[in-house]
């Protein structure tokens, strides 16, 4: 077993060592000349001939003076230069100028983003204009409790514009996204699904998720939204 192994780790070698040479016969053919520069010239004797070791820079210990006697420390442009500078880099003068910021293609609104061609009204195929759009109104589903529900998109922006877009626990401890919480929860009580007063917004830290801690901090929550009103 043992020989076995020896034979086909020398087989393995052996070919690699074959396909190496192969490549470097390739790379390098007799009468071509890779570069000029870097190749060996006949009868050149190398700078270093007959030294050894480790050799030491020609500059090593050398100093040499600044092109101006004080250096630059101290110099300051003058206001009439730095005005001068500003005028020839304004708008069309400046070389990264691209023609002032884009407008809307549909309604002609200046844009701050260089790489959209629409303004957010505009952009994207929206209603009707969408290929997934659903013809038959009535075999949309509303009421369900997904992000794109019509009803609950609805409730949400309207609890988080009565709370300010701010967490009704404001301490140390808020951080992540603002979300709508539901005080009463949703499979209980389907009647106050989409009204604003059993919502509040919460951090998603301050988001409680189990049933249990939903149930104790429902009372909680209620006085928070009742003290708004």
């Amino acid at each position: 077993m043992v020989i076995l192994l020896v034979r086909v780790q020398l087989t393995v070698t052996s070919s690699y060592l074959c396909n190496f040479m192969a490549t470097v016969k390739t790379q390098f053919k007799k009468g071509q000349h890779p570069s000029v520069k870097t190749e060996f010239v006949k009868g050149c004797i190398p700078w270093n001939k007959g030294t050894k070791g480790m050799q030491i820079a020609w500059n090593k210990d050398k100093k040499f003076p600044n092109l101006h006697p004080t250096g630059m420390k101290g110099m300051k442009h003058t206001q009439e230069w730095k005005d001068k500078v500003s005028l020839l880099r304004q708008k069309e003068k400046h070389p990264l100028w691209k023609g002032g910021k884009p407008k809307c293609l549909d309604c002609g609104k200046i844009l701050s983003n260089y790489n959209t061609k629409k303004c957010s009204k505009h952009r994207g195929m929206k209603g009707n204009k969408n290929p997934r759009w659903v013809t038959d109104r009535s075999l949309v589903k509303i009421g369900e409790r997904s992000l794109n529900d019509p009803l609950q998109k609805g409730w949400r922006q309207a609890v988080k514009n009565r709370d300010s877009w701010k967490c009704r626990i404001a301490d140390n401890n808020c951080k992540g996204r603002l979300e709508a919480h539901h005080i009463l929860s949703w499979k209980e009580y389907p009647e106050l699904r989409n009204v604003v007063n059993n919502g509040i917004t919460l951090c998603h830290a301050h988001h409680p998720r189990k049933q249990e801690v939903v149930a104790k901090l429902s009372p909680y929550f209620q006085k928070l939204v009742a003290s708004t009103d």
